[in-house]
């Protein structure tokens, strides 16, 4: 997912990622990347499952203030039998 904050001055920056309302962090299942310009990030998933499905929050913020943005991961689980295809 990428987020940037793109309209304002100072440029705003990307400060925080949530799932469900608590803190992203940097581990086996997510990694920040930076984007193509300076106000932008990724957060990237790494294996997605099913225990990734949730609501994801980020909020860009500069002197001035903040602003945030979210979007509903959803999904539904499969279970993979043998000599389903």
């Amino acid at each position: 997912m990428t987020c940037q904050g793109e309209h304002g001055i100072p440029l705003p920056k990307v400060t925080k990622w949530t799932k469900d309302n608590k803190a992203v962090t940097v581990g086996a299942d997510y990694q920040f990347k930076p984007g193509k310009t300076s106000d932008q990030e990724i957060l990237a998933i790494k294996n997605f499952g099913i225990n990734h499905l949730g609501v994801y929050e980020c909020v860009v913020a500069n002197k001035l203030g903040s602003s945030s943005c979210a979007i509903n991961v959803r999904g539904k689980y499969q279970q993979w039998r043998e000599g389903y295809m």
